[in-house]
């Protein structure tokens, strides 16, 4: 999605807020569902076990947590007769700062490290978002998620800021106007009978929206508005292979969701919570949520540490764990970041292993081409983006760049094959940064650069992005048309008119010839001349064929 900007510095792209509203009366018979297993679910009701605080002690309420299964407890922090309105929640509480998480980011790993005040990240208000998600032109997300910060926290963050002299000394102390602990004393019971778990987490859904499957340290979840459907897989389990392909290229798409509860094969625990309802989830089980309707979940997280390099214990520890959830490719990652140093081979054998495991997840195969860019492992690095390209490729409902139909199997059959626009083009973007700065594959990169310009035709970056890798390749003369393409859309483009400068330069037509005599790895071998010379046409301009939308067998 296009990027938010708060302050000149945030991008927010995919971004979601760990509140979460419901609206609906838990109804219907309760289901003891065990793992793996579900019932058939009437409407408005939960398959999850289902309790009144009132009825667990501390005893049977700690039996709970070590059991390992997800739980509901009805009215459980709150009395529903009590809570707000949507509305009336956004306007109290439109001043709570938020560390939002990025959409790629939540795929690549839904744990949350808890914010260090000596390196802040960029954070949003409420009243911040709602205000950017009013421009339509903002392309934001319809759902808010992340790390609500407290009084004490925003201003240890900010005195961080005027110590690194990032806010102007003159501006005035920032004053506060609503604090994390009004929410929890907001609600009705001590949230501290739910655990240790110390990351208080916001989740912001709009109507007809939701988040992705995503897994994580273990966690409760408050609903104070809206009607929100959750949907559970046990870690022994997993999320079967075609739902987490449908997930790699759309926003949260709530009737697939709905439709899985008819599906017996793939079919996940679901749930309705309603305002005043608690949902804890055990570690590392994936879930997903729709809201059908404006909603806010406040949440408490497991936090995550973040990973050291060269702690034998640590990676000991992170061994049993991907031993004990093998579908969590989280653990494999972390091992592979912490033997960096010592044992690059494993880093790259536990890289793979994570690609593996979560072979869909187009964010976490662009993070471990790059890492294995930089650690000098590029012949690994160039096979893992070359099979996610024909993978972005082909769950982007394309054929193949010469027009024929792709025969890979790579994709389950009753995959839908339509992508989201707003989340391909950062895909492509990003491969083809990756594929030019990283791995030093110019033409590779051209490609990528294209195809996120068939979808977003003027966007002069892109272009500018496709006109430094033809001159990687030495191509000034087609490095010059896509330069002045540019210009033809905005004239005044000061980095389209300093590029267009540089490559006029003599040092510049040396460098072109010394590329072109030299071949190689840059792009100027016969090879790679000869596929540029085939996608550039008679005006100099650099194409490829249009995209072509493949029928899928469910269309």
């Amino acid at each position: 999605a296009t990027p938010l900007r708060v302050g000149g510095t945030f991008r927010l792209t995919w971004t979601f807020v760990c509140l979460l509203v419901s609206s609906s009366v838990l109804g219907g018979d309760v289901c003891e569902a065990g793992e793996g297993t579900s019932c058939n679910m009437p409407k408005n009701s939960c398959e999850l076990s289902q309790y009144t605080f009132d009825d667990l002690d501390d005893t049977k309420l700690t039996s709970l947590f070590a059991s390992g299964k997800p739980f509901l407890i009805k009215d459980g922090v709150a009395d529903s007769s009590s809570l707000q309105s949507h509305k009336e929640f956004l306007e109290k509480f439109g001043g709570l700062e938020v560390i939002p998480r990025v959409g790629l980011e939540v795929m690549v790993d839904g744990r949350i490290a808890k914010d260090d005040a000596s390196r802040p990240r960029p954070s949003v208000t409420i009243a911040e978002y709602l205000q950017h998600l009013t421009k339509e032109s903002e392309g934001i997300e319809r759902v808010l998620y992340g790390q609500v910060l407290s009084k004490a926290e925003i201003e240890a963050r900010e005195e961080t800021l005027r110590t690194q002299n990032k806010i102007d000394p003159d501006t005035p102390q920032r004053t506060v106007s609503v604090d994390v602990s009004d929410i929890e004393s907001f609600l009705a019971k001590d949230l501290s009978r739910l655990g240790d778990m110390d990351t208080p987490l916001l989740y912001l859904a709009h109507e007809n929206s939701g988040s992705p499957f995503q897994q994580h340290g273990k966690s409760v979840h408050v609903a104070l508005t809206g009607k929100t459907t959750w949907y559970m897989y046990p870690p022994s389990v997993g999320v079967p292979g075609d739902i987490s392909a449908r997930f790699i290229l759309s926003e949260v798409d709530g009737e697939y969701l709905g439709e899985l509860s008819k599906d017996r094969d793939i079919r996940p625990l679901i749930c309705e919570q309603s305002p005043g309802d608690v949902i804890f989830v055990p570690e590392y089980w994936p879930y997903a949520r729709r809201s059908s309707m404006g909603s806010v979940i406040y949440s408490k997280q497991e936090h995550h540490s973040p990973i050291r390099p060269q702690n034998t214990e640590r990676v000991a520890e992170l061994k049993k764990l991907s031993e004990k959830y093998p579908h969590a490719h989280q653990f494999d990652v972390d091992i592979a970041l912490s033997l960096i140093k010592d044992n690059p081979e494993e880093t790259v054998s536990r890289m793979g292993k994570a690609i593996e495991t979560a072979k869909y997840n187009l964010a976490l195969r662009w993070q471990v081409c790059r890492l294995l860019g930089r650690i000098g492992a590029k012949g690994q690095a160039l096979n893992f983006a070359s099979e996610s390209i024909k993978l972005l490729t082909e769950a982007s409902g394309l054929e193949s760049l010469d027009g024929s139909e792709s025969d890979s199997e790579e994709l389950p059959e009753n995959f839908y094959g339509e992508m989201s626009a707003s989340i391909a083009k950062i895909h492509w973007s990003k491969f083809g940064q990756l594929l030019l700065y990283d791995l030093n594959m110019p033409l590779e990169a051209i490609v990528c650069f294209q195809m996120r310009l068939q979808i977003t035709p003027g966007d002069i970056d892109v272009i500018l992005l496709k006109a430094r890798a033809l001159t990687m390749m030495g191509a000034m003369d087609e490095t010059k048309v896509a330069i002045q393409e540019a210009l033809d859309i905005d004239p005044d483009h000061q980095k389209a008119k300093d590029m267009l400068k540089e490559i006029d330069s003599e040092e510049a037509r040396n460098l072109a010839e010394a590329m072109r005599s030299m071949g190689g790895a840059s792009g100027g071998d016969k090879f790679s001349r000869e596929a540029l010379k085939a996608i550039t046409d008679e005006d100099g301009r650099v194409r490829i064929p249009e995209r072509k939308i493949k029928k899928s067998k469910n269309q």
